[in-house]
């Protein structure tokens, strides 16, 4: 969605921090994600999934 939107460039790395406040479960897919943002995420019943990159893969 962000990259969609020109809010991110194809090869950006997006990394989600756990600052504010969640009114529900989301699902959510980025390359890293802060422990407090993991553990919020979760909390709402939501989930946060790692993107491998290609040189994670290799």
């Amino acid at each position: 969605m962000l990259y969609a939107n020109g809010l991110i460039a194809k090869n950006d790395k997006l990394k989600v921090l756990g600052r504010g406040e969640l009114k529900g479960a989301i699902n959510v897919t980025a390359h890293a994600f802060s422990a407090t943002a993991k553990a919020a995420i979760e909390a709402k019943g939501g989930s946060a999934t790692t993107i491998a990159s290609v040189q994670e893969k290799a």
